[in-house]
């Protein structure tokens, strides 16, 4: 469910995305937990769905849950949390929340240059 709702979401089918991204979501909360790995991904997923369709709000919201679960869960340096931080950073730019969006790009760089490897 959650690999068709991305195929849709990357057609820009952003509706039949939204559905099914709310659906797979829900199921996956109800039945892994809320703080699973895939419930997670899900909850992405359907905040990118948002953003495409100008819902920075909702985005922004999903995205902030995400993140703060992904740091509790996983630290602050996994790199899906980076990859978290990094999606909120654009949300905060089009929403015109520079401090809030340069702070967070702050730390995500500071994690990159730390961890490449040269």
């Amino acid at each position: 469910m959650s690999h068709l709702a991305v195929t849709y979401w990357k057609q820009g089918c952003w509706n039949n995305a939204e559905a099914l991204q709310v659906e797979t979501m829900e199921k996956t909360k109800r039945l892994l937990g809320d703080n699973h790995h895939w419930t997670l991904e899900n909850m992405a997923n359907l905040a990118n769905t948002y953003r495409d369709q100008g819902r920075l709000e909702d985005s922004m919201l999903l995205l902030e849950v995400v993140m703060e679960k992904r740091k509790q869960i996983l630290r602050d340096d996994h790199p899906d949390t980076l990859k978290s931080m990094a999606s909120l950073t654009a949300i905060y730019t089009d929403l015109g929340r520079l401090n809030d969006a340069e702070a967070l790009e702050v730390v995500v760089d500071e994690h990159k240059k730390c961890c490449q490897v040269s």
